[in-house]
């Protein structure tokens, strides 16, 4: 336990003591600084493929490098009491005291997880999550701080499924989607411990909210903290009684089951992330769940149909249907437009979201019915767009208008690494429709 203290005291000090404007330095003092030096010194092999991720793709080598140092820094600042932003000061209270229990738990686990969680990032965005953990464990990053095999295994799979909690309450993934914790969760085929499926999801709340500050333009609203603890407390939940079952076709079975559950719960919140529910329920008085929910149905009824038809007409596949980066494409469906802002009491929700939440479910129909041995599997759409293509009328009205016609056609891939299915839905597809 020494050992980590001993790194966990040099990182604070890092950090803490750290005068660098992350987001206005240039990438040459940047990469010279002091504090990068020492990083390097103290972490030689991350060093090593931050250099390779420059040479790989620097800009986004840059981008990862500023957004980890942020974390790293917003982290120790609420350890030690020095953050500020517009949140309710006792969230942020809670939030200090849930990361002084992972430091009790032990001192380098989160920052560990903080430093290395987007190492991929330049050589694979889309499937940086997958590919950071693998080069952690295949190039043994963890061996040389003397760490327990449980507390390797956690970092690992914090790392890998750290988009989850986030993603979930954004509506890219379902609750489905944590079935991919399953099999990382099992230890030669012995359970994992209560304790450690709470910590395991402790870790993935509060690192997303970290993760999320760690970016210069982030926001986090107080509503968050009730949403990400309910996520949070729902997988806790199913994972720990998951474990009590004996058989592991009657653990899959029954995770199918409750997680099914709560996606249907939370398929109207999914559909209405559309409209950025996630990000400004209740930031003023009339953005309740009834006021969004009440934009979905009436846009339903414009259609000439009502909530009840639309869930049946999507059948049993909506929670395998797994998001990359969507949301901006959902927003353009239901609204026409990108915006920043919420929306208000005139909005219309135009029917193209709702064809395209159909239209993705029927080919995950059409698939199953021809492979009924996939269903325990996930469904990934991955919408490979220009970076902020939704700010270009050009981009959206051909986005628009092609979408659902290259996704009615789409089919979809296996890949041996997710072990599930991949559809990618490029521009190139899209031009192609034009």
């Amino acid at each position: 336990m020494e050992l980590e203290k001993n790194y966990y005291q040099k990182l604070e000090k890092i950090f803490i003591e750290s005068n660098l404007n992350i987001w206005q330095i240039s990438e040459t003092d940047l990469i010279n600084s002091e504090e990068v030096k020492q990083l390097s010194i103290l972490f030689p092999k991350w060093f090593d493929f931050v250099i390779k991720g420059i040479e790989q793709d620097k800009y986004e080598a840059f981008r990862t490098l500023r957004h980890t140092f942020h974390a790293l820094y917003n982290y120790f600042s609420i350890i030690n009491n020095q953050f500020e932003k517009d949140i309710n000061k006792n969230n942020i209270i809670i939030l200090r005291n849930q990361l002084e229990e992972l430091y009790e738990f032990q001192p380098l686990y989160f920052p560990l997880i903080l430093l290395y969680h987007d190492l991929s990032r330049p050589f694979n965005r889309t499937w940086h999550t997958i590919e950071s953990e693998k080069l952690i464990r295949e190039h043994h990053f963890l061996d040389r701080f003397n760490l327990s095999k449980i507390i390797k295994k956690l970092i690992l799979i914090s790392i890998k499924h750290h988009l989850l909690i986030g993603t979930i309450f954004t509506g890219e993934s379902s609750y489905y989607g944590s079935i991919a914790l399953y099999s990382d969760l099992k230890d030669d085929n012995k359970p994992i411990s209560d304790y450690h499926i709470q910590i395991l999801f402790k870790t993935l709340k509060v690192f997303t909210f970290v993760d999320i500050w760690g970016y210069n333009y982030s926001q986090i609203y107080d509503h968050y903290f009730y949403y990400y603890d309910e996520i949070c407390a729902n997988l806790t939940e199913v994972f720990t009684h998951c474990f009590k079952v004996k058989k592991e076709e009657s653990q899959k079975k029954y995770l199918e089951k409750s997680l099914f559950q709560l996606d249907t719960q939370n398929l109207k919140w999914r559909i209405a992330c559309s409209l950025r529910i996630f990000q400004f329920i209740t930031v003023k008085p009339y953005l309740t769940e009834n006021f969004y929910y009440s934009k979905i149905e009436e846009g339903l009824a414009l259609i000439g149909t009502d909530w009840k038809q639309f869930q049946s007409s999507l059948g049993d596949e909506h929670p395998r249907i797994q998001f990359k980066y969507t949301l901006p494409l959902m927003m353009i469906l239901s609204m026409k437009e990108f915006r920043r802002e919420p929306v208000n009491e005139s909005t219309l929700v135009q029917g193209d979201i709702f064809s395209f939440w159909s239209a993705c479910s029927q080919i995950v129909g059409k698939f199953l019915s021809k492979n009924p041995n996939s269903k325990f599997n996930l469904f990934y759409y991955v919408f490979d767009f220009p970076r902020s293509w939704f700010f270009n009328s050009d981009y959206i009205e051909k986005i628009k208008r092609n979408v659902i016609k290259v996704l009615s056609s789409a089919t979809f891939s296996f890949d041996s690494t997710l072990s599930d299915y991949i559809v990618d839905i490029s521009f190139d597809k899209i031009k192609k429709k034009f």
